[in-house]
């Protein structure tokens, strides 16, 4: 909020949307008070104010007793993003969900959620002209979090379980989805920052999510190096559910993996989609027909696409032996047990994709390992192999 007054009973301030806030501040037995008043003009404040002088005592009782109403305001924010931030969920995301939530708190405006009808819900998105289906997520997974986690909201009083999610916009439903090969090759011969090309490169070759992807840079994946022919290593992830992911990789993302696992920190996925739009400017600068504009996420797609149509199958060396004989010579009664606990040693089948990502500054390994050159090639000199 925004100072921008002084009125008879304390300060007043902007909100979010331009809309005036009434503050009372008084000191009482020493202590002093500010109080967000629920009201919309200056004589209902000097209401306010009025009973608040006549027993300050009994004014403050009454604000603590409505303290114990549920409702979305910023103190209750922060722990639910801390809550988040717990559950692994990645900067990017919690800065989207900071940003619809603080709309929620200016429009509901501390309002007891257990009061808060569907049609007063409805009322306010009709009111927003973008991002209908994020704001409908982002109340229903902190409403989520109240009931499950702080049981101070319950089912029976949740007026956000009615609220459906609408689906995809059209416009994303109608449009093609997926990277062209052409595009991803242009693209990262234009991108500069190594850790951009190596999140395009994990990314296009395996089909990871964001979050995935997120994960290895933060450390909470486990990167196996093999060797065993075209099989560089193997990444494993633990997902939430208990359930294991182990993937295989080739020269160019493992290697990109163990990079992005060095820096330590989650991938800001906000300025990669920057420099991929760049990269995307530089290229079409210099064609008669633009590329279509294709965001990160679009790779998952993409490589499925590949797979299906381009993919070759690569095994690595020797094919053990069935799930079940292992199960039964340690003792495991069914082989679920041991596949849940022991399925990240495996070594999965690798989908080869026909990519030629290639960047003069990509370490000549990396180059060779990846499009199966010698490793001795010289790189082009910069800007010469654009």
């Amino acid at each position: 909020m925004n100072w921008n007054g002084r009125w008879a009973g304390g300060r007043t301030a902007a909100d979010r949307h331009g809309r005036t806030v009434w503050l009372l501040e008084r000191q009482v037995a020493g202590v002093r008070h500010r109080l967000r008043l629920r009201v919309d003009s200056e004589p209902a404040a000097l209401g306010e104010l009025a009973l608040f002088d006549r027993d300050p005592a009994a004014y403050l009782k009454r604000d603590d007793e409505d303290r114990g109403r549920v409702v979305l305001d910023p103190d209750t924010v922060a722990r639910y993003l801390r809550h988040v931030a717990a559950e692994g969920r990645t900067p990017n995301y919690r800065k989207r969900l900071r940003l619809y939530l603080a709309h929620w708190v200016d429009a509901l405006a501390g309002r007891d959620l257990r009061a808060v009808t569907l049609a007063d819900l409805q009322a306010h998105l009709a009111a927003w002209d973008t991002a209908r289906q994020h704001r409908i997520i982002a109340l229903k997974a902190f409403t989520a979090y109240l009931r499950e986690h702080t049981g101070t909201l319950l089912t029976a009083n949740d007026p956000t379980l009615a609220l459906r999610v609408p689906q995809a916009r059209p416009e994303k439903a109608r449009r093609a989805k997926g990277w062209t090969v052409e595009a991803l090759e242009a693209v990262y011969r234009e991108v500069e920052p190594q850790d951009v090309r190596d999140v395009l490169a994990l990314r296009a070759r395996t089909g990871l999510h964001e979050t995935e992807v997120s994960r290895i840079g933060e450390g909470k994946a486990v990167l196996r190096a093999l060797g065993v022919g075209e099989i560089a290593g193997t990444v494993r992830l633990d997902h939430k559910s208990g359930r294991i992911h182990t993937q295989s990789l080739d020269g160019q993302s493992f290697a990109a993996a163990l990079r992005l696992q060095a820096l330590g920190k989650p991938v800001d996925n906000a300025r990669h989609c920057r420099e991929v739009r760049r990269a995307f400017g530089r290229v079409n600068g210099r064609r008669e027909k633009p590329l279509p504009l294709h965001s990160l996420g679009e790779l998952r797609h993409s490589f499925v696409t590949w797979a299906r149509e381009l993919g070759r199958e690569v095994r690595a060396e020797g094919t053990g032996v069935p799930l079940a004989l292992v199960s039964e010579t340690i003792g495991h009664a069914t082989t679920r047990t041991t596949s849940r606990f022991y399925d990240g040693t495996q070594v999965p089948p690798l989908i080869v994709l026909p990519l030629r990502l290639v960047h003069w500054a990509d370490p000549p390994l990396v180059e060779a390992q990846s499009i199966g050159i010698a490793s001795t090639a010289a790189p082009p000199e910069p800007g010469t192999g654009r």
